[in-house]
């Protein structure tokens, strides 16, 4: 399971990603504690926390198979033509450019359901 820090930068970045998190005792997620602090009133400290949720590879691919209502074997074609050929988008190696599978599903969750790709920072409209 991905825990790095651009796994989940991106999950958090992915809004329509975390808007579907129905909390489950078995999944992964990460909690970020923001602090705020109001220096013209005399340096008010503020906080919450936030909880971004970690998809795991099924959950992604449900996803996507939910999506398109595909078999488990016509999904992983479809990924497998996306890696191999890479017809969209079209900045060449954009696939090849994530390091673990959830990094991958999770581009792939975004493409296909959202038509959004990862540029480093955020999800944006190709």
């Amino acid at each position: 399971m991905d825990t790095s820090k651009e796994y989940i930068k991106m999950c958090e970045k992915a809004g329509e990603i975390q808007v579907l998190w129905d909390k489950d005792i078995l999944d992964f997620y990460t909690t970020t504690v923001y602090a705020e602090l109001d220096y013209p009133d005399g340096g008010n400290l503020r906080g919450y926390k936030q909880e971004v949720w970690l998809p795991r590879q099924d959950q992604l691919q449900a996803m996507v198979k939910w999506h398109k209502t595909t078999t488990p074997s016509q999904l992983l074609s479809e990924l497998h033509h996306w890696v191999a050929y890479e017809t969209y988008p079209k900045e060449h190696n954009y696939a090849k450019s994530f390091t673990s599978m959830e990094q991958l599903w999770l581009a792939f969750v975004m493409l296909e359901r959202y038509q959004k790709v990862w540029n480093g920072e955020d999800w944006v409209k190709e």
